[in-house]
Protein backbone atom coordinates (compact mmCIF):
# COMPACT_ATOMS: atom_id res chain seq x y z
CA UNK A 1 0.00 0.00 0.00
CA UNK A 2 1.42 3.89 -0.92
CA UNK A 3 1.80 6.22 1.92
CA UNK A 4 -1.40 8.07 -0.70
CA UNK A 5 -3.14 5.02 -0.24
CA UNK A 6 -2.99 4.94 3.50
CA UNK A 7 -3.24 8.84 3.82
CA UNK A 8 -6.60 8.06 1.68
CA UNK A 9 -8.03 5.34 3.58
CA UNK A 10 -6.98 7.07 6.98
CA UNK A 11 -8.46 10.24 5.75
CA UNK A 12 -11.75 8.13 5.03
CA UNK A 13 -12.17 6.55 8.35
CA UNK A 14 -11.42 9.02 10.13
CA UNK A 15 -14.44 11.43 8.62
CA UNK A 16 -16.89 8.29 8.96
CA UNK A 17 -15.90 8.52 12.57
CA UNK A 18 -16.61 12.15 12.43
CA UNK A 19 -20.06 11.90 10.51
CA UNK A 20 -21.21 9.14 13.16
CA UNK A 21 -20.27 11.35 16.15
CA UNK A 22 -21.47 14.71 14.37
CA UNK A 23 -25.33 14.79 15.76
CA UNK A 24 -24.62 14.34 19.06
CA UNK A 25 -21.87 17.62 18.67
CA UNK A 26 -24.70 19.19 16.73
CA UNK A 27 -25.70 21.86 19.34
CA UNK A 28 -22.61 22.71 21.76
CA UNK A 29 -22.54 24.26 25.01
CA UNK A 30 -19.90 26.20 26.48
CA UNK A 31 -18.86 23.43 28.88
CA UNK A 32 -18.74 21.13 25.76
CA UNK A 33 -15.34 22.76 24.60
CA UNK A 34 -14.19 21.93 28.60
CA UNK A 35 -11.68 20.22 29.63
CA UNK A 36 -8.67 22.00 27.21
CA UNK A 37 -4.76 21.96 27.49
CA UNK A 38 -3.08 24.05 25.60
CA UNK A 39 0.91 23.85 25.73
CA UNK A 40 3.80 25.77 23.97
CA UNK A 41 7.53 24.77 24.08
CA UNK A 42 11.33 26.26 23.52
CA UNK A 43 12.55 23.89 21.27
CA UNK A 44 15.21 23.04 23.35
CA UNK A 45 12.94 20.19 25.69
CA UNK A 46 10.98 22.76 28.04
CA UNK A 47 7.25 23.16 27.60
CA UNK A 48 4.87 24.81 29.80
CA UNK A 49 0.76 23.44 29.48
CA UNK A 50 -2.68 25.06 31.09
CA UNK A 51 -5.78 22.67 31.49
CA UNK A 52 -8.65 23.92 32.42
CA UNK A 53 -11.72 21.39 33.45
CA UNK A 54 -15.42 22.30 34.66
CA UNK A 55 -16.02 19.99 38.06
CA UNK A 56 -18.75 18.03 38.87
CA UNK A 57 -19.86 20.93 41.22
CA UNK A 58 -19.71 23.32 38.49
CA UNK A 59 -16.12 25.07 39.43
CA UNK A 60 -13.12 24.59 37.26
CA UNK A 61 -10.04 22.91 37.97
CA UNK A 62 -6.97 24.58 36.76
CA UNK A 63 -4.18 23.36 36.52
CA UNK A 64 -0.08 24.58 34.96
CA UNK A 65 2.79 22.51 34.51
CA UNK A 66 6.44 23.13 33.34
CA UNK A 67 9.15 21.39 32.58
CA UNK A 68 12.83 23.04 32.24
CA UNK A 69 15.18 20.80 30.38
CA UNK A 70 18.63 20.63 32.63
CA UNK A 71 20.42 17.73 33.92
CA UNK A 72 18.64 15.81 36.81
CA UNK A 73 21.83 17.16 39.33
CA UNK A 74 21.08 20.78 38.37
CA UNK A 75 17.62 20.04 38.65
CA UNK A 76 18.36 19.14 42.53
CA UNK A 77 20.95 21.65 43.39
CA UNK A 78 17.55 24.40 42.42
CA UNK A 79 15.13 22.04 44.70
CA UNK A 80 18.13 21.68 47.39
CA UNK A 81 17.84 25.85 48.10
CA UNK A 82 15.26 27.19 50.65
CA UNK A 83 11.70 28.60 49.11
CA UNK A 84 9.97 27.62 45.44
CA UNK A 85 11.59 28.49 42.25
CA UNK A 86 8.52 27.95 40.51
CA UNK A 87 5.73 30.38 40.93
CA UNK A 88 2.46 30.61 38.59
CA UNK A 89 -0.84 32.65 38.18
CA UNK A 90 -3.73 32.67 35.50
CA UNK A 91 -4.29 36.09 33.56
CA UNK A 92 -7.35 37.42 31.25
CA UNK A 93 -5.92 39.01 27.99
CA UNK A 94 -7.08 42.13 26.71
CA UNK A 95 -6.43 43.82 23.49
CA UNK A 96 -4.25 46.87 24.58
CA UNK A 97 -0.38 46.32 25.70
CA UNK A 98 0.36 45.89 29.01
CA UNK A 99 -3.37 45.40 30.36
CA UNK A 100 -3.82 42.31 30.96
CA UNK A 101 -5.91 41.69 34.14
CA UNK A 102 -4.14 39.16 37.24
CA UNK A 103 -6.76 36.76 38.02
CA UNK A 104 -5.39 34.58 40.60
CA UNK A 105 -1.89 32.82 41.74
CA UNK A 106 -2.11 28.94 41.40
CA UNK A 107 -0.63 27.56 44.07
CA UNK A 108 2.74 24.83 43.76
CA UNK A 109 1.63 21.17 43.92
CA UNK A 110 4.34 19.42 42.95
CA UNK A 111 8.60 20.07 42.57
CA UNK A 112 10.82 17.35 40.78
CA UNK A 113 13.98 16.64 39.59
CA UNK A 114 14.10 13.87 36.80
CA UNK A 115 16.55 12.29 34.30
CA UNK A 116 15.63 13.19 30.50
CA UNK A 117 13.19 15.95 31.67
CA UNK A 118 15.50 18.11 34.04
CA UNK A 119 13.27 20.18 36.55
CA UNK A 120 9.33 19.94 36.84
CA UNK A 121 6.44 21.78 39.16
CA UNK A 122 2.78 21.34 39.00
CA UNK A 123 0.01 23.86 40.33
CA UNK A 124 -3.74 23.23 40.61
CA UNK A 125 -6.61 25.17 42.28
CA UNK A 126 -10.44 24.72 42.18
CA UNK A 127 -11.99 28.17 41.59
CA UNK A 128 -15.56 29.65 40.77
CA UNK A 129 -16.08 30.85 36.97
CA UNK A 130 -16.38 33.82 38.38
CA UNK A 131 -12.31 34.09 38.81
CA UNK A 132 -11.69 32.86 35.10
CA UNK A 133 -14.40 35.78 33.98
CA UNK A 134 -11.92 38.08 32.89
CA UNK A 135 -14.58 40.12 30.36
CA UNK A 136 -16.95 40.85 32.45
CA UNK A 137 -18.81 43.61 29.94
CA UNK A 138 -22.19 43.57 29.19
CA UNK A 139 -22.42 41.61 25.66
CA UNK A 140 -18.54 40.03 25.74
CA UNK A 141 -19.43 37.26 26.81
CA UNK A 142 -15.50 35.57 25.35
CA UNK A 143 -12.98 35.25 28.07
CA UNK A 144 -8.82 34.39 26.93
CA UNK A 145 -7.36 33.45 29.77
CA UNK A 146 -3.68 32.13 29.64
CA UNK A 147 -1.03 31.19 32.34
CA UNK A 148 2.22 32.78 33.26
CA UNK A 149 4.74 30.68 35.15
CA UNK A 150 8.05 32.20 36.43
CA UNK A 151 10.51 30.64 37.41
CA UNK A 152 13.43 32.15 39.74
CA UNK A 153 16.80 30.02 39.19
CA UNK A 154 18.62 30.18 42.65
CA UNK A 155 22.16 29.19 41.13
CA UNK A 156 22.11 31.75 38.09
CA UNK A 157 20.23 34.63 39.83
CA UNK A 158 17.78 34.55 36.44
CA UNK A 159 14.42 35.13 36.23
CA UNK A 160 12.36 33.65 32.97
CA UNK A 161 8.89 33.74 32.28
CA UNK A 162 7.13 31.40 30.46
CA UNK A 163 3.15 32.29 28.67
CA UNK A 164 0.52 29.53 27.70
CA UNK A 165 -1.21 29.88 24.66
CA UNK A 166 -4.72 31.28 25.83
CA UNK A 167 -7.79 29.35 26.66
CA UNK A 168 -10.89 31.02 24.73
CA UNK A 169 -14.16 30.10 27.16
CA UNK A 170 -17.32 31.91 28.22
CA UNK A 171 -16.52 31.21 31.97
Amino acid sequence: MTIRQILTSTAAAAAAVVMTATPALAAPSAAAALPRQVCRGDGFGSSWCLFIERTSNGEFHVHLGIDVFMSRSDAQAIIDVPGDPFSARVLGRDSWPDSDDNLFNVPITVLGAADGVGLSSDFDTIVGGQFLDEDNVPGNRGDEVFGKITFRNPLTKTTSTFDTPEIDENF
